[in-house]
């Protein structure tokens, strides 16, 4: 990873791999971002984000819950790309409702599931802003998508004053690939948009073609706040959004909580079971 520091830092640590690969912005080649969504949390706002989650999970050991956590974390600026785009969609498709139906007669009648197809045509219209893509290495989309939202629509412009005490890392998915990557997730919307307009059990088929218009992006730094938790020797990290401090996280669970809540299930199964054949 390219990661990036303010030019009024000199020296600093890489958050991913603990080297020394630091660059400026202004030495590395391609598109410079454009926009960013400054931090609103703080690092103990995220430690306290995590905290309250911790406390909160019935199988995390009652040491983890009390004790006082050994927590790191770095704020990161993470790259991605939004994209807007306006589109046009034809359609044809095939589709099917299931209904049941008896045949036979005396023993041999039976209820059998039968369905009926029908053939669906026509346009959709939709416009799309702000498609988010993640375009670094140090978090994939998965991951972003369940710490979004970000509110892209109003970051501000960028400058380098913004990484003052923060890493970024440059992105390594470009423009093009980023905007495959969107018209993925564009088709995905589309295709459940016209769906919903029907009334249906089975896709037989669906063909959708569709043409992009007005398509523009920007280049957007988002913040990431990532921490790790260490414990009995191992490693746990969690994501905090550091705009709105949505969670995504790893925790230590205690495997004596886990046997005594299957032991526990179990002897209750037990006990229904012996109480059917009492009483049953």
């Amino acid at each position: 990873n390219e990661n990036v520091i303010s030019k009024k830092e000199m020296s600093t640590v890489c958050p991913f791999c603990g080297s020394k690969q630091v660059i400026s912005y202004d030495e590395i080649p391609g598109i410079k971002p454009n926009r960013v969504i400054p931090f609103k949390l703080s690092s103990d706002d995220a430690i306290t984000v995590y905290r309250k989650k911790i406390k909160k999970k019935f199988f995390a050991p009652r040491k983890v819950k009390k004790m006082y956590l050994d927590l790191v974390v770095n704020g990161v600026y993470i790259p991605s790309w939004t994209y807007d785009s306006d589109t046009f969609s034809t359609y044809t498709g095939r589709l099917g409702k299931r209904y049941t139906v008896t045949v036979g007669s005396g023993k041999n009648k039976r209820t059998v599931t039968k369905i009926r197809w029908y053939d669906i045509s026509g346009t959709n219209l939709s416009s799309f802003d702000d498609v988010l893509i993640n375009s670094g290495k140090s978090i994939s989309q998965e991951d972003l998508n369940k710490i979004s939202p970000f509110n892209t629509n109003d970051s501000i412009v960028f400058e380098e004053g913004y990484l003052a005490g923060f890493k970024a890392e440059h992105y390594t998915k470009d423009v093009k690939s980023g905007f495959d990557s969107a018209q993925y997730i564009m088709e995905q919307r589309i295709r459940y948009a016209i769906l919903s307009r029907y009334n249906y059990d089975v896709i037989g088929d669906l063909n959708i073609d569709t043409h992009y218009s007005r398509v523009s992006y920007k280049y957007v730094l988002l913040p990431v706040w990532f921490g790790i938790l260490d414990y009995n020797n191992k490693k746990y990290r969690f994501i905090v959004n550091g705009e709105t401090g949505k969670l995504k996280a790893k925790y230590p669970k205690s495997i004596l909580k886990i046997l005594l809540t299957v032991f526990g299930i179990i002897a209750i199964v037990a006990l229904l079971l012996l109480l059917v054949n009492i009483y049953g």
